[in-house]
């Protein structure tokens, strides 16, 4: 009998000792494991949420839908419209300087603690560049579409997530075309630089500084679109 209890006492120790374990090794390596998924859950949500919104704009700035309401879930981060990019526009042929532009295009960005990411000229722009604006060159034929975006507003959700409304409204477009070979010098300042890089560096050689890049494109013809859009969050 002595014995018997002594090898129950034994078992039961083993037994918490082993649930102990088992707990220390979930604490140690299962939560981060979670966590990690988790994160990478929210970022792509976040990214397909941003790139429709893009396409959403896109069709709004052509006057396709003049209007078009989005819903952005904000998955504990915070969404918001302000100046983030700045552009400064040269355009060149033989004759000299033929049109300069200079403007703030806006951005609508969401940030997290994990991870940031924005909408600057109809792209979105990661940490890598995630979808590209409306820029394209072949046999020299140039085309670029500028989409500036006029509002301001900010909203964040809780761990619990929340949702923002945002109404696009066309505003209204400018078109430049330049049927003589040039080139156009185009300045970006912008926290995203460096995926900007990555995406200008296939239209030539890109120059870059902390948060400003410069690419200059030899052209035999420019198309250049100038897109307004209001953007408004309810």
């Amino acid at each position: 009998m002595r014995e018997k209890g002594v090898s129950e006492v034994l078992d039961n120790i083993l037994i918490v000792a082993m649930i102990s374990i088992t707990i220390s090794i979930i604490l140690i390596y299962g939560f981060p494991l979670i966590d990690s998924h988790q994160k990478v859950i929210r970022e792509r949500n976040v990214i397909s949420q941003l790139v429709y919104l893009s396409e959403q704009l896109s069709k709004v700035s052509t006057d396709v839908f003049p209007v078009a309401t989005t819903k952005i879930a904000l998955s504990g981060g915070s969404l918001s419209i302000s100046g983030g990019v700045h552009v400064d526009i040269t355009v060149r042929n033989s004759t000299g300087i033929v049109l300069q532009l200079s403007d703030d295009l806006g951005a609508i960005e969401y940030s997290s603690s994990d991870f940031s990411m924005a909408i600057e000229n109809g792209g979105v722009f990661g940490d890598t560049i995630i979808s590209s604006p409306k820029m394209y060159i072949q046999d020299g034929n140039l085309s670029i579409a500028l989409f500036k975006i006029v509002g301001s507003g900010s909203a964040a959700g809780g761990l619990g997530g929340g949702v923002v409304n945002l109404i696009l409204k066309f505003n209204s477009t400018e078109s430049y075309t330049f049927n003589e070979s040039g080139n156009i010098t185009i300045e970006i300042r912008t926290r995203y630089a460096k995926s900007w890089k990555q995406f200008l560096t296939k239209f030539g050689t890109v120059e870059d500084e902390q948060n400003e890049v410069e690419v200059i494109i030899p052209f035999n013809r420019l198309t250049l679109n100038k897109y307004v859009v209001d953007v408004r969050m309810i």
